[in-house]
């Protein structure tokens, strides 16, 4: 999400108060995924005040809750996840897709096709899949995009590999970089948008050639005329994180000549080189 207050005096003004951080996010960034609603769904009041936080032209791409997606059978949760879609679309249009992330032992195609082919929404969604199989080239992998295409269904590439080729001898990071799963990227699409979410080097200085290989795939698929919703990740606490997507802006401005510049950072606007700390 937006509220790290770990931005202060980075990322965010050094005084802002944290009803201000979206507003602040929102002016330099035009999409953040909302990994809040997984653990709880937030409130009609605060889903109003969030949209009125935002321009026009902001999404909001939120985690379906746990509860649906961590409970056993899909197929018995088509009304909480119809429920769950008629709660945030107080958004409207500030909605981008919404996405499911299922548990690495799921593995039952049929089950999920119950819940995708009767969810009633005009929210796009998109489908992270976790299961080992689903990473190697067969019938699973086959039959899971094909599913995806025929639904119209989004695909979440979670890409880990330049995390995982990392060695650390620091414990925090040792064990956050275990907790991310450890596959191959795919580098897919199933329909008309483009959803990566990528957690690489946490050192961005080390992480070039990581940042270079996701701005390629995102030009190719922006060429393509799809719309890309990628989201950045540094371990173990995201404290880098807008650093991470300023370096990416610049690789991709080396593919689409198009593209604006990455606003300057709300803490930068009153204090210049706020960056320029070695990592720790």
């Amino acid at each position: 999400m937006w509220a790290n207050a770990q931005w202060r005096g980075s990322f965010f003004p050094k005084s802002a108060p944290a009803l201000d951080f979206l507003a602040h996010y929102a002016s330099c960034f035009t999409t953040v995924e909302g990994n809040t609603t997984f653990h709880a769904t937030p409130d009609r009041a605060r889903l109003v005040d969030w949209g009125a936080s935002v321009p026009q032209g902001f999404k909001f791409c939120f985690k379906i809750p746990k509860t649906i997606s961590h409970s056993g059978k899909l197929a018995h949760q088509i009304d909480a996840m119809n429920a769950f879609q008629n709660h945030i679309s107080v958004l409207g249009d500030k909605l981008g897709p919404m996405f499911l992330q299922l548990p690495p032992h799921y593995d039952d195609l049929v089950d999920l096709v119950s819940l995708l082919s009767a969810t009633k929404t005009s929210i796009p969604l998109a489908v992270e899949l976790r299961h080992a199989d689903f990473f190697k080239e067969g019938a699973f992998q086959r039959d899971a995009f094909q599913i995806l295409r025929e639904l119209d269904i989004g695909f979440v590439n979670f890409v880990t590999e330049h995390l995982h080729r990392c060695v650390f001898e620091d414990q925090d990071l040792k064990a956050s970089q275990a907790e991310k799963p450890k596959v191959p990227s795919l580098w897919a699409t199933t329909n008309q948008f483009a959803f990566v979410r990528y957690v690489g080097n946490p050192n961005p200085e080390q992480d070039q050639d990581g940042l270079s290989e996701l701005a390629r795939h995102t030009a190719r698929w922006v060429n393509q005329g799809k719309t890309a919703y990628i989201f950045v990740h540094q371990i173990p606490s995201d404290r880098l994180s807008p650093v991470i997507a300023r370096s990416l802006s610049s690789e991709l401005a080396n593919h689409i000549e198009s593209l604006s510049p990455l606003a300057i950072f709300p803490a930068e606007r009153h204090q210049p080189s706020l960056f320029n700390e070695p990592y720790l």
